[in-house]
């Protein structure tokens, strides 16, 4: 095409529909090329997918110069509201343990099947969470660098069980107590940082962490009585700094 526009969406058809508002058209009146398409994946929740076309009008005539994307506006706070009226759990029956253990139990099995493993799992309730813990010889692999696959694992089994019962609920998956030892040795790497910045004056910089991790950073040092921390930059390369206090 040597007109029209460039435009992503999060897929061909959002793409289309995004185009047609921007040209004040129909769909039915718009010709695409589809440049860039992302591949369904698993964790294409956690790196949503996405499509960019090169857009054109097919017949001018049948632009409508009185566009306006009121409604689609409109529409899009109305989903904003339908979310926020989600309600969150916070007390569990046994009907309702039974359905969210069945969901997640499937959900596991058949993301153990697709990766050809074997995992054992142990599902708990407390007050407002769901504890997950999975263990087997086999389940580390689950876990990847600095937790990653299990936090990527952790935020699409959230979205399941949002998606079937209609309420939001936390849930806290682990595997082979893998974050109370992060926890632990992310607290020692805190207090011997905070060592080094009392013997040499100077701020350090730790390397990009998830929120929950700069979380245990900012803990353990919340009563330090010579340094303090900040967490700076921009997620996903987000990072703590530890200095001395002023």
């Amino acid at each position: 095409m040597d007109k029209g526009i460039q435009i992503k969406g999060k897929s061909v058809e959002d793409a289309v529909e995004l185009a047609a508002r921007e040209l004040k058209t129909s769909k039915d009146n718009i010709e695409y090329t589809v440049l860039e398409e992302s591949n369904k994946t698993l964790f294409s929740i956690l790196s949503p997918r996405y499509a960019i076309i090169q857009a054109k009008v097919i017949d001018e005539t049948k632009i409508n110069k009185n566009h306006t994307s009121k409604v689609d506006i409109k529409a899009k706070n109305n989903e904003k509201k339908e979310y926020n009226k989600i309600e969150e759990i916070n007390e569990f029956s046994d009907e309702l343990k039974n359905e969210i253990s069945n969901i997640v139990n499937k959900f596991l099995d058949d993301f153990a099947k697709v990766q050809n493993i074997k995992i054992e799992k142990e599902i708990s309730f407390n007050e407002n969470a769901i504890q997950v813990n999975l263990t087997g010889g086999e389940a580390a692999f689950l876990i990847g660098y600095r937790g990653e696959t299990l936090d990527g694992l952790q935020k699409i089994l959230n979205l399941v069980i949002l998606r079937n019962i209609k309420r939001r609920v936390r849930v806290q998956l682990n595997i082979e107590n893998y974050r109370e030892k992060r926890e632990e040795s992310l607290t020692m790497l805190a207090n011997k940082v905070a060592r080094n910045v009392v013997r040499t004056g100077r701020n350090i910089s730790l390397e990009p962490m998830v929120a929950y991790e700069r979380k245990i950073i900012h803990n353990a040092l919340k009563d330090h009585p010579k340094v303090t921390t900040k967490s700076v930059g921009e997620e996903p390369h987000r990072k703590t700094i530890v200095m001395l206090k002023r």
